[in-house]
């Protein structure tokens, strides 16, 4: 009983082969095996007995590492048959999926094998007479594929020329053959010549569009033959009829010979007086006979060296030929060099293009920048106003003051007797208070209150500035403030008497967005994190402790110093 042969149809497509096992990386109807072939054949070793790879190879990264693939697949003496495009054509150089070369040298390069039964006629090249070139890269070649069998498919203005002129124009020239077909022998065990000699002759398998192919090119060749044949046969009747006619015309020219036979019997008496002559015009024409030889002998001499000349300028004209056609390979990759750069050019004036409007776009931003810093200026100008202004008010509250002060001063020594807390707070508390002018004057003086008078969405001409009222513990202290979307903190100047807690929520669209107590040791700045907090909210103050003394600064809108309406006071801040 014989083993059934495992054959394998690599990159079969939607059309496999009946009778293979097809492997491709689609799920096509009829694939066997899904598997990208980029990443091996998915089949156990010495397991095939022939593979066939039609216009598939090509198109995988790494060509040595499939061969490798398939010679570990392969069983000893298995038939490897690929189809592929032949490399020097314009069409397939142009393609950009197809990533292996083809020609009659490729598979050179996978044997050490000198011996080939493929004629040295198909693969010469100079410097390179032997068949394997397998040790070209200085490693140890780990497989041998013998190739038994190369056939290569010409255009159709090709294909009837006879079998040494198509080879010189394939090795010569660009678009001559589209197409190669190989049959590789596996060797993985010594094998003898004769043996791969007879394997060759064995019949080998092929595609069925390849055999039409051939079909074709047989009948196209068949066609060629009958044509000539057709031609030559009606040349040959064209001849036949000439003979019949120059046959009865010669039948016509006898009857009048007959008939002049006479006249010439009649001519002969006079012809034999004129031999006479004639052998005398004969001895002269030997003589011209001889001189003519000379003459001849003279013509074919120089006819000799004519076609001597003729083959060294056919020599030459192959010569410049094979010139022509190196320059013309040289032409091609000079322009595909030459639309790079063209590709290059563009790329660069679009990058221009691109770098004049940012400049465009950075000077508009740069007038805009100047418009802006203009604008600041001025209102910095407005801002120093309202501050000297503002220095002003609090030169005339420092006069109220000081008379707070002489009327404290009239009664410290009651104030000296008050011993419980509550008294000692109050105290406190006035004397506080007597501390304002001086307070503000400083911080007006401060680069911040500018910033805060600018930022602020108020007409601030018609406020002035003063620290609040005692921020209680039994009720909120409450302000009105505008938080920009871009603002990253919120800040506010904390007047603070002793060491104290502070309550403070921000309540924004009727929701709570922010709780915390600080703990104050001195006067300073407080700054509260609103990066996820905008537009119209409140802050709101409380004090944990009855004996806790804190104040804000504020903008006020009203005449007396000592009254506090809440609906005109905004809360300073930047």
């Amino acid at each position: 009983m014989t083993n059934k042969l495992v054959k394998v149809e690599l990159g079969c497509g939607k059309t496999k082969t009946p009778g293979f096992i097809g492997i491709d990386r689609f799920p096509f109807d009829g694939v066997d095996i899904v598997a990208d072939l980029n990443e091996g054949i998915p089949l156990e070793d010495d397991s095939v007995d022939l593979i066939y790879a039609s216009h598939s190879l090509e198109h995988l990264n790494d060509l040595v590492f499939i061969m490798k693939e398939i010679y570990r697949v392969c069983k000893h003496k298995a038939i490897v048959c690929i189809v592929a495009p032949y490399y020097n054509t314009y069409l397939n150089v142009s393609n950009p999926y197809h990533k292996q070369v083809f020609n009659e040298h490729t598979f050179r390069f996978f044997t050490n094998s000198d011996f080939s039964v493929i004629s040295e006629e198909e693969y010469y090249f100079p410097n390179s007479n032997f068949w394997g070139l397998g040790n070209s890269d200085n490693s140890k070649l780990e497989m041998d594929f013998r190739c038994i069998n190369m056939e290569f498919f010409y255009f159709p203005e090709y294909e009837l020329l006879d079998e040494d002129e198509k080879r010189r124009l394939r090795q010569t020239k660009a678009n001559v053959c589209d197409q190669i077909m190989y049959h590789l022998l596996v060797v993985k065990k010594p094998i003898s010549d004769e043996e791969v000699i007879k394997i060759s002759n064995s019949p080998l398998f092929e595609p069925d569009y390849i055999t039409r192919r051939k079909i074709r090119t047989t009948i196209r060749k068949l066609e060629r033959d009958k044509k000539l044949l057709e031609e030559a046969l009606n040349k040959r009747t064209n001849e036949c009829n000439k003979l019949y006619d120059e046959k009865v015309k010669l039948e016509k020219e006898l009857v009048a010979i007959t008939s002049e036979k006479e006249k010439i019997k009649q001519a002969k008496y006079k012809m034999h007086e004129e031999l006479e002559k004639l052998k005398n015009e004969k001895e002269k024409l030997k003589e011209e006979r001889i001189q003519l030889k000379v003459f001849l002998s003279a013509e074919k001499d120089i006819r000799r060296n004519l076609e001597r000349e003729k083959v060294e300028l056919q020599q030459e004209l192959v010569k410049k030929e094979r010139k022509n056609d190196i320059l013309r390979e040289q032409n091609m990759k000079l322009e595909r060099e030459l639309q790079m750069i063209k590709n290059e050019k563009k790329w660069l004036e679009e990058e221009k293009i691109r770098l004049e409007k940012e400049l465009d776009i950075i000077k508009y931003e740069k007038e805009v920048y100047y418009n802006e810093k203009t604008r600041f200026l001025q209102k910095l100008e407005e801002n120093k106003k309202i501050i000297d202004n503002l220095m002003i008010e609090n030169e005339r509250s420092r006069l109220q003051l000081n008379n707070i002060l002489y009327t404290l001063k009239r009664w410290g020594r009651h104030f000296r007797n008050i011993t419980n807390t509550r008294g000692y707070i109050i105290l406190q508390k006035l004397k506080r208070i007597l501390e304002y002018n001086d307070i503000i004057k400083d911080i007006a003086d401060k680069e911040f209150i500018t910033s805060v008078i600018l930022k602020s969405k108020l007409d601030l001409s018609t406020y002035k500035m003063k620290f609040s009222d005692f921020i209680p513990n039994d009720r909120y202290f409450e302000y009105e403030v505008f938080i920009d979307e871009k603002a990253e903190v919120l800040k506010f100047y904390i007047l603070n008497f002793v060491q104290s807690r502070l309550f403070v929520e921000i309540v924004n669209n009727d929701r709570i967005v922010y709780q915390n107590i600080l703990q104050l040791d001195n006067d300073g700045v407080v700054s509260i994190n609103v990066q996820n907090i905008s537009g119209d909210s409140f802050i709101r103050f409380k004090t944990l402790n009855e004996e806790d003394i804190i104040c804000v600064l504020e903008w006020y809108k009203r005449k007396s110093l000592l009254k506090f309406f809440k609906e005109d006071i905004k809360l300073v801040y930047y």
